[in-house]
């Protein structure tokens, strides 16, 4: 055994420790607001993930989610602020450009809603929904001929396939544009030569 040499003056305050602070506990925080997002309570959400970036204000995923749940109340504006810092924490993360990129379009800033587009295929160029998702915000701005050249992309990277043919002939049909469609529907039943159904389309 070991006996202690201590000071026979010692009193128990000598013992006392300064009180720790207590360190918040944001990831409990950040789980109870995504359980209020998963439970639509999307105000309450709102609450905590305030709270959550008042404590880590440059914290992307806290920012993320707030512009998830503002979109959710109808504060379009407000979440693409929330996006866009997201983005400038995390730049090459691909659900806050995907999220940027609808928010953009969704409130007619255009410009930024492309440029997250065009980040996202070239950080993924194999991801044809990104192509897809660009060719929809093309139409929308009635820019037709540059829909069509991003489906053309993206049938480079898939191949022929009859959901993007369709997408074209859609295009195709509304501007009466006969031989695209006569085009399409050749190189369709050419890749598919045993559908008959691509071939009664296309006889129609």
């Amino acid at each position: 055994l070991f006996a202690l040499c201590l000071p026979s003056n010692l009193t128990a305050q000598d013992f006392d420790f300064p009180e720790i602070e207590e360190v918040p506990n944001l990831e409990s925080d950040f789980i109870e607001a995504r359980m209020w997002m998963i439970l639509e309570q999307y105000d309450q959400a709102v609450d905590l993930l305030e709270q959550l970036l008042d404590k880590d204000p440059n914290n992307a995923v806290f920012l993320y989610e707030m512009a998830r749940s503002l979109d959710q109340t109808g504060e379009t504006a407000r979440a693409l602020e929330y996006a866009e810092r997201a983005h400038r924490y995390d730049p090459n993360n691909s659900w806050i450009l995907q999220l940027l990129a609808n928010l953009a379009a969704a409130t007619d800033r255009d410009d930024l809603a492309e440029e997250s587009y065009r980040k996202l295929l070239t950080l993924h160029p194999g991801r044809t929904n990104y192509g897809i998702s660009r060719a929809y915000h093309l139409l929308l701005m009635d820019r037709r001929d540059e829909a069509i050249e991003a489906l053309n992309q993206v049938e480079m990277t898939s191949g022929i396939t009859p959901e993007l043919s369709r997408k074209k002939i859609s295009i195709f049909s509304a501007d009466e544009n006969w031989e695209a469609i006569d085009r399409e529907y050749k190189q369709l039943t050419n890749a598919f030569p045993r559908n008959t159904e691509y071939k009664m389309e296309y006889a129609s």
